[in-house]
């Protein structure tokens, strides 16, 4: 039995040149520049949400607490504010100002 051998029918690829290893060295500097760039984005992007995230949960906590303090000031009988007349109830805009420390 006799071996068969396969020959490739074409002829192996030409060397790059120089103009194209510059085009493909600067290609992939680039990428790399892409890649870091978004990976600062990324980081830049978790830390703001996660400081969102907490300036919702600690106004969320504060309105709560208002809402409890309300509630307890309402079940008490007379509730006043200390001239003998009735209190006004609390706008949203002022607890979101009591919850950011710049209440008026």
């Amino acid at each position: 039995m006799q071996k068969s051998t396969l020959v490739w029918p074409f002829a192996p690829p030409p060397e790059p040149s120089k103009s194209v290893l510059r085009r493909l060295e600067d290609l992939e500097s680039t990428t790399n520049k892409l890649k870091s760039d978004f990976k600062g984005i990324e980081a830049d992007w978790e830390s703001t949400y996660r400081k969102l995230h907490a300036a919702r949960v600690s106004i969320n906590r504060k309105l709560r607490d208002s809402e409890r303090a309300e509630e307890t000031h309402q079940d008490a009988p007379g509730p006043t504010n200390g001239g003998g007349t009735p209190k006004e109830p609390v706008s949203d805009v002022a607890l979101l100002r009591q919850a950011f420390g710049r209440g008026r």
